[in-house]
């Protein structure tokens, strides 16, 4: 990349300025959550904006796009079954993590800033939550996924509202809550977005 980047730029200007004068306009960043399912997965998006989910044939949500704003039609956010988005795109041949079931959490930044300031690009995945929720104590399966599938389609507030029994209510919040503090860890996440940046040559020496 950085041979053809130099080859192609008038006056053959080093990638050392390139990387320094250059904005990116564009940057996908994406976590994948291995071994789960996006159907099994809760997700709870804390900015503004509208959500979008599609479903397959047998009703399992395979793509949910958060965040819509009526100003910018294109989702910031995207949550899909990245392995089945790869089974249909690249057939059986290629496959990641050994074709375990995989997630993708994707954020579509748009920092309009040089290569180099982008180690200073703030965590955006601080803006969402994912948990994998288990049921708790007394509470069927299927009471428990109808809950979570209303917590999909309606939000979480007006899914516990529908709730009338308040001390039921408080054991799904409980679980809920303890299910996202003990999985989703967004600064682990963004403790290497420096090193990962220097790693693939993005920073200036």
């Amino acid at each position: 990349m950085k041979e053809q980047l130099e080859s192609v730029v008038v006056g053959a200007l080093s990638f050392e300025h390139i990387l320094s004068t250059s904005k990116v306009t564009r940057l996908d960043i994406a976590v994948d959550i291995i071994g789960i399912r996006i159907d099994a997965l809760d997700l709870q998006f804390g900015g503004e904006g509208k959500s979008h989910w599609y479903y397959s044939g047998a009703g399992q949500p395979e793509t949910g796009y958060l965040g819509i704003k009526q100003s910018d039609k294109n989702a910031p956010w995207t949550a899909y079954n990245k392995r089945k988005q790869l089974k249909e795109t690249a057939g059986s041949g290629k496959q990641l993590y050994g074709g375990l079931s995989h997630t993708r959490l994707e954020f579509h930044a748009k920092p309009n800033k040089p290569l180099g300031e982008l180690k200073h690009y703030p965590n955006p995945f601080t803006q969402i939550s994912v948990a994998y929720p288990v049921a708790p104590k007394g509470v069927s399966l299927y009471a428990w996924q109808f809950f979570l599938d209303a917590c999909q389609r309606r939000g979480h507030k007006q899914a516990l509202a529908l709730i009338p029994d308040g001390q039921v209510k408080g054991r799904y919040v409980k679980a809920l809550t303890t299910a996202h503090e003990t999985f989703w860890r967004p600064e682990k996440i963004w403790a290497v977005w420096e090193q990962s940046l220097s790693k693939h040559g993005l920073l200036p020496t």
